[in-house]
């Protein structure tokens, strides 16, 4: 069978023959060399590599033998060009058809990859090289950044700075949220508390990355948390007239658990002190919002809340003290590169000690010291003798015998002398007193306001309903009478002053009180005494079932009458022992001597 001009393939093979995928590259041979082609059956056969300028010649049969038992014929290509060194073929030959310089073949005879295998490599020593950039652009941004923070680490945030952080994002975050929706003081104090909880989280994220420091420079990493305490105490003081002073309050008294970072080894009972020294604040904002508005419940409490995931994060990574980092770097390093405040410089060398003296100095003309001691003996050896020589004091001369004598300047203090001030600068001058506040008495909405009284023992609040409240702040030696029935008597800051009312629906309190009474004629549900010196209260028959609750207060004292109109008086306890059993503390009064 003839395929072409150039080559000769017999019918016989014809059969065994599949088509062809590639074609074979032309490669140029040196003329009369031969090559020696194996099949997988072990068949060889030796192809010669004369060029033949006749290409339509062909060339006879040659048997080749493979072993004892087979012999398998050949046909002799001719090729115009050279033939290029085969190497080992498959299993199956294909039926190479060979025109002009090309010869075609399997991929798999020359060991070239398919185009989609091609494709494939290609990707992914792209997907290499791309990973290889990525890594090489890594690492000199961290040499960058290594060599311009002067060799320090990285910022990293540690486990307990993050943990923080979920501390404020969650709890805190609501909490002003909330705040926000009360608006008012409330949102005032709320931003006061997000202010505070972002100076912590300052402080906590320097102790992560520094060393202990020293304590002045603790003091001042501390000083913006400490001066938001400050403030938010100084805000409920300067506003105790307002509708949300109890929120106030709750927020003042409790807010001074962020020292926790300064207490040790205890963090943790201080921040749950703190709690409940706020907790008679927030009961009462949930008594008065209960039934009324969810907002203000929500508030007190996402408040207590936020304390008790606050304590639970001392517990997990600061049982006994705030962690400082022993592997960081200086506290004040780390708090100049996050916005804290510098650290001053250090002082500089001593001074140079002064010159020696010159010329030594004359020696004195007084006695030596043999001439005073010799004079000190015999002064001891007188004995009784040695008072003789002491002037008698008479009895006109005594100032406890003479009033004559205590009248005028004292004789053993000099006076001072007179000195004219000088010139350019204007004598100092004692401070003013504060200017006292004119007295109020009247009715502010639903609360009857009683304040800056002094000496007023005819104060008499007449129109009452179950509504109203009275609230008396700064009376002095005052005397306060409440007819009918109402809401509630607060007495804050007040000095011996004594209330008279009938019955009160809710309460009767002492804030900040000194010396102070109180009696109900009819019916009182609860008193409370809170950081009051001096309180006396009369009970009648009908509130012998009042509650009484004290705090920090002392001089307490409750009057009980008996069958004959006389009463009899009942200390309530100051003072208090506790003691541990094995699973709980146990706290009972103790007599005061």
């Amino acid at each position: 069978m003839m395929c072409c001009n150039s080559c000769v393939i017999s019918d016989d093979d014809d059969d065994d023959v599949d088509s062809l995928q590639t074609k074979a590259q032309d490669i140029p041979h040196k003329t009369g060399e031969t090559k020696e082609v194996t099949t997988s059956q072990d068949v060889r056969a030796t192809i010669p590599t004369e060029e033949h300028k006749n290409s339509s010649e062909t060339t006879p049969k040659e048997k080749v033998k493979v072993d004892s038992s087979q012999e398998v014929g050949l046909e002799e290509v001719q090729l115009q060009k050279k033939v290029p060194s085969l190497q080992t073929i498959p299993e199956k030959l294909e039926k190479v058809p060979v025109k002009e310089q090309e010869v075609q073949t399997t991929e798999k005879v020359f060991g070239i990859m398919s185009a989609s295998e091609l494709h494939s490599a290609v990707n992914r020593l792209e997907a290499v090289a791309s990973r290889l950039e990525t890594l090489a652009q890594k690492s000199t941004s961290a040499g960058s950044s290594k060599s311009s923070s002067g060799g320090g680490e990285s910022e990293v945030v540690t486990p307990s700075v993050t943990a923080f952080d979920e501390i404020v994002n969650s709890s805190v975050g609501k909490f002003v949220d909330l705040s926000n929706k009360i608006q008012g003081d409330v949102q005032t104090v709320g931003a006061m508390v997000q202010r505070g909880f972002n100076n912590l989280r300052q402080y906590i994220y320097v102790a992560s990355r520094s060393k202990q420091p020293s304590e002045a420079v603790m003091e001042k990493l501390f000083d913006p948390v400490k001066k938001v305490i400050e403030e938010a105490m100084t805000f409920k003081d300067n506003n105790r007239p307002s509708k949300q002073f109890n929120h106030l309050s709750a927020i003042a008294e409790s807010l001074p658990a962020l020292c926790w970072v300064r207490v040790a080894p205890t963090p943790g009972p201080y921040v749950k002190d703190m709690q409940d020294a706020g907790m008679f604040y927030t009961n009462r904002v949930l008594k008065e919002y209960k039934d009324k508005d969810q907002t203000h419940v929500d508030w007190v409490k996402t408040w207590n809340d936020t304390l008790s995931k606050t304590i639970a994060y001392i517990k997990e990574f600061h049982t006994t003290g705030l962690s400082w980092n022993p592997q960081g770097g200086e506290a004040s390093a780390v708090s100049g590169s996050t916005g804290g405040a510098p650290v001053p410089p250090p002082p500089g060398p001593p001074p140079p000690p002064p010159p020696p003296a010159m010329n030594a100095p004359p020696p004195s003309s007084g006695p030596s010291e043999d001439d005073a001691r010799a004079a000190l003996m015999d002064a001891l050896n007188k004995g009784t003798d040695i008072t003789s020589g002491l002037k008698k004091v008479t009895d006109d001369m005594k100032t406890h015998k003479n009033p004559t004598l205590r009248q005028g300047p004292k004789p053993f203090k000099a006076a001072a002398p007179q000195t004219a001030p000088k010139p350019g600068k204007p004598a100092v001058q004692a401070p003013a007193a504060a200017a006292k506040k004119p007295p109020v008495f009247e009715l502010q909405d639903k609360r009857w306001a009683i304040e800056y009284q002094e000496g007023n023992k005819n104060i008499e609040v007449a129109d009452t309903n179950l509504k109203q409240t009275v609230y008396a702040f700064k009376c002095n030696n005052c005397v306060i009478k409440v007819k009918n029935k109402l809401n509630s008597i607060t007495l804050d800051s007040c000095k011996k002053t004594a209330i008279v009312f009938d019955d009160v629906v809710s309460s009767l309190e002492f804030i900040n009180c000194q010396s102070v009474q109180g009696q109900v004629m009819g019916k009182v549900p609860t008193i409370s005494i809170d950081k009051t010196d001096g309180c006396l209260i009369y009970l009648s028959k009908d509130s012998l079932d009042t509650e009484i609750v004290t705090a920090k207060s002392s001089e307490m004292n409750v009057l009980v009458p008996k069958d004959d109109g006389d009463f009899t008086e009942f200390a309530l306890p100051e003072q208090f022992k506790t003691t541990w059993d094995g699973s709980k503390f146990n706290t009972v009064q103790t007599d005061i001597a």
